[in-house]
């Protein structure tokens, strides 16, 4: 069962449930066990995938910050069927793990989607998972793919969010980022709650070794709050409650293609980043394994991986040639890409967590 959620004692900021004022929104970042009344309210229509005609199965999806949920639903060739009751809301991905591991067997979802390779290894670990039986030897990543029961639909690297307005010259490293005047404030997510949250425990921790409680102890000054998920703590950033956040590399293509801001940039750091891969899975117990098969297929095929960066803001995992916008390939990418295995994730994970919030109470 997952912890309670308590912030460290000196993060006392409330943060905002709002929109942020700039729109941008990452589909698989909140959860919520819901059933919906329109397949607008949730995922681009064009990721509806072409199965047979009048199958029915019961998907459950990670879906928009702004109203987050995962989809209990009807998918044929035409259309979304949906009820309207809201079954019971939950935050984050990591929450869409944690319900299925009380459920088991019971649940009634079929299939996740938005766990990342930070937790795949634990929920593996639970016998929860079916082999996907796919081949994704032609699949475009950080790292070559041979997970047989989670299938990768984007990725990114993990980076520190500035606004060239405030801080023209971005520091390049963590310990650069400590040596930053106090006044300088940072906005994080809760590892305990939040992929990207788990995602900058583990960065650090790949960077720095035996020395991140070290660097937890210098952030500890600039943290402003941490928030429960990441579109929390990217509206405190966007609203000027706070200098830094933790997002992308690949978010500076929203404000660009959005909102033709070139202000809002990651900054690069001399140490690596961590990448993030986001991936989906079928559940043993749920009776259309090939139905499901089939979606995650068609979330990884051409088709549907066209639509990942203009709504998610992360890289495709296949190469989309012409179909991808080119301010892609204009965003700085990190030279070094840090990895941790995940045995070493299994085993040392929360032990890492807890470092890393006891060092900065």
């Amino acid at each position: 069962m997952a912890r309670p959620l308590v912030r460290p004692d000196h993060l006392t900021h409330s943060p905002s449930h709002d929109r942020n004022p700039k729109g941008m929104t990452k589909w698989s970042s909140q959860l919520a066990f819901w059933r919906l009344r329109s397949p607008w309210d949730w995922l681009p229509r064009q990721l509806l995938p072409r199965i047979n005609p009048r199958s029915q199965f019961i998907l459950t999806m990670v879906s928009l910050p702004n109203g987050a949920r995962a989809v209990l639903s009807n998918l044929d060739s035409r259309q979304l069927a949906v009820a309207s009751s809201i079954l019971s809301p939950l935050t984050g991905s990591i929450g869409a793990l944690r319900r299925v591991q009380l459920e088991g067997d019971t649940t009634a979802a079929d299939v996740i989607v938005g766990l990342d390779t930070a937790i795949a290894g634990e929920a593996r670990a639970t016998g929860l998972f079916a082999d996907h039986h796919l081949d994704l030897s032609g699949l475009k990543l950080p790292e070559p793919w041979t997970d047989k029961q989670f299938v990768p639909f984007d990725y990114s690297h993990f980076a520190i969010m500035y606004d060239t307005d405030t801080i023209p010259t971005p520091p390049k490293s963590f310990e650069e980022l400590i040596a930053l005047p106090a006044n300088i404030k940072i906005a994080l997510q809760d590892p305990r709650s939040s992929t990207p949250g788990l995602g900058l425990v583990l960065w650090i921790k790949a960077a720095y070794g035996d020395r991140a409680p070290e660097i937890w102890a210098g952030l500890k000054p600039h943290i402003l709050t941490m928030t429960r998920d990441w579109s929390e703590s990217y509206d405190l950033f966007l609203k000027g409650e706070a200098d830094l956040t933790l997002s992308y590399t690949t978010s500076p293509a929203y404000h660009i293609i959005e909102d033709n801001d070139e202000t809002i940039k990651a900054a690069l750091f001399e140490e690596g980043h961590l990448a993030q891969i986001e991936v989906a899975g079928v559940l043993k117990s749920s009776e259309h394994q090939q139905l499901a098969r089939d979606f995650l297929a068609y979330l990884t095929s051409v088709d549907g991986q066209k639509i990942i960066p203009m709504t998610n803001w992360m890289f495709p995992v296949v190469d989309l040639g012409a179909d991808m916008n080119p301010i892609f390939a204009t965003l700085p990418q990190p030279a070094k890409t840090l990895t941790i295995s995940d045995q070493d994730i299994a085993k040392h994970a929360r032990q890492w967590i807890d470092e890393a919030l006891t060092t900065i109470q």
